[in-house]
């Protein structure tokens, strides 16, 4: 990641989407602050509720921060629960991990957050080989949502649920967001999602944050030429255009191209391109875009 600067207003909902690499999930590891230790070069600056949470020392931000107020449903998580534990103790451990919570008060409060994500009481006693995909989903939310968090990061919670699921699972993301005031930053490849559950659209693009607004003005007008490719690569239906591909492939992050990273794809690319990175510019209100077209604008 590069130059990312993103913001959140409390019950407000950010994707960020992007091609397979592009530094989505790195992205919320680093706000995690879980990236690998051989990770060469970590700086900048986590503002969570007005405490730069950042400068904490590693096990006060484990103790205070990481899960009691920013959680993650990690990509791939319902994959993870723990075969011979039943899911209520998987839900209720990180109460009990904190110390101060009795068993019999923290399998109260994780009963009460299995009903609340739509899981019936009966789930609680059983293992994980028991439930299905969907109901596993929502086990890992419930496990992210147990300690109350302000923010919650969601990494691909749909991606291995077939369409039905799918769609469950959003809309009991977009009632908790209403009923709860909750904060999320929901990383996917699926636009259609993110465009129902999401008031801001962040397009991430090697590793920098080329486009981001409104979901309904970067999907309505796109401003930068990667978002524009993005877009069109999606199916529609009712259109006579087939969808468009991404020519070229993503480049190599280790060593990206000089100037506008998108530029070797680009099909406006110009001299500036190749040169210069070009800075975020403003589009519309609180609509920006990294790209030299705008520059004049």
């Amino acid at each position: 990641m590069d130059g990312v600067t993103l913001s959140l207003d409390r019950g407000e909902a950010l994707a960020i989407v992007g091609e397979s690499g592009c530094g989505k999930t790195s992205l919320g590891l680093g706000l995690m602050r879980l990236l690998p230790r051989n990770t060469a070069l970590f700086s900048g600056r986590i503002v969570l509720d007005g405490v730069e949470v950042s400068k904490l020392p590693s096990e006060e931000f484990r103790r205070t921060v990481r899960w009691r107020k920013i959680s993650m449903v990690f990509q791939g998580s319902m994959h993870s629960l723990n075969p011979v534990l039943r899911v209520g103790y998987q839900v209720a451990e990180p109460l009990l991990a904190g110390g101060g919570v009795e068993p019999s008060e923290a399998r109260r409060r994780a009963m009460g957050v299995m009903r609340m994500v739509g899981l019936p009481q009966e789930v609680y006693d059983r293992y994980p080989h028991e439930l299905s995909g969907g109901m596993k989903q929502r086990v890992a939310i419930a496990m992210a949502l147990v300690l109350d968090p302000l923010l919650v990061i969601l990494d691909e919670p749909t991606s291995a649920l077939d369409v039905s699921i799918q769609a469950q699972i959003v809309r009991l993301l977009r009632r908790l967001k209403v009923e709860r005031g909750l904060s999320m930053i929901f990383i996917t490849h699926d636009i259609g999602l993110a465009s129902y559950l999401c008031d801001k659209m962040g397009v991430m693009y090697a590793g920098e944050i080329v486009e981001l607004g409104p979901t309904r003005d970067v999907l309505a007008s796109p401003a930068h030429p990667y978002t524009q490719k993005l877009l069109g690569s999606a199916p529609r239906l009712g259109s006579p255009l087939p969808p468009e591909f991404i020519p070229g492939s993503p480049p190599d992050l280790v060593h990206p191209p000089p100037g506008c990273r998108f530029h070797p794809r680009c099909p406006y690319t110009f001299e500036a391109c190749s040169r210069t990175s070009p800075a975020a510019l403003p589009i519309g209100p609180g609509h920006r875009a990294r790209c030299h077209l705008h520059a004049g604008a």
